[in-house]
């Protein structure tokens, strides 16, 4: 048996020998696979991570709680895009004594209240569906730390108040002919 394993490798390594531009191509080959491979990899695991960062600093935080319920929801409502503009999503009844909870747990350090919707929007020449977030301005940019927002700003949100994304801010702009107030 040992000497037909020491046959097998003479003939290997002589068949390497014989024909090394061939092995040389091949191993090119297999090792520019097995690089792009890795460089794939690791864009994908950047790409989650940045998503990943994205969410919990600009919208929700580490952990979203919501009721249990026959459809799947999200931030954004109802996950069925179909169903989405017509099904809103189920409130938390319960929300002060969860509200004692987490107050109450140590591990967390702050939390906020989103009420979450999609609205219909009507403003001059302009109207469309847009989403609405009801916020509590001083937990709210404490647990999303990625949206800045000026203190002037936050103040006038404390009495109530409308925050535009700049890009829908521009498409209302385009649209009414004019800069919003």
């Amino acid at each position: 048996m040992l000497d037909k394993i020491k046959a097998l490798g003479k003939l290997a390594v002589r068949n390497l020998l014989r024909h090394t531009r061939k092995n040389i191509l091949i191993a090119l080959l297999i090792a520019i696979g097995i690089m792009s491979l890795f460089v794939a990899n690791a864009i994908v695991i950047t790409t989650n991570k940045g998503l990943e960062h994205l969410l919990i600093n600009s919208l929700t935080g580490e952990l979203l709680i919501g009721i249990q319920a026959d459809e799947q929801y999200s931030i954004f409502g109802n996950e069925i895009p179909i169903v989405s503009e017509y099904d809103t999503i189920p409130p938390l009844a319960y929300y002060p004594e969860l509200k004692a909870l987490l107050a109450q747990d140590s591990s967390i350090s702050v939390f906020t209240p989103i009420v979450s919707t999609a609205a219909s929007m009507k403003l001059d020449r302009y109207g469309g569906t847009v989403p609405v977030f009801g916020i509590d301005p001083d937990s709210y940019f404490a647990v999303c730390s990625g949206i800045t927002i000026s203190e002037e700003a936050k103040a006038k949100l404390l009495h109530g108040g409308v925050v535009l994304n700049k890009v829908l801010q521009d498409e209302i702009e385009k649209e009414i002919g004019r800069q919003l107030v």
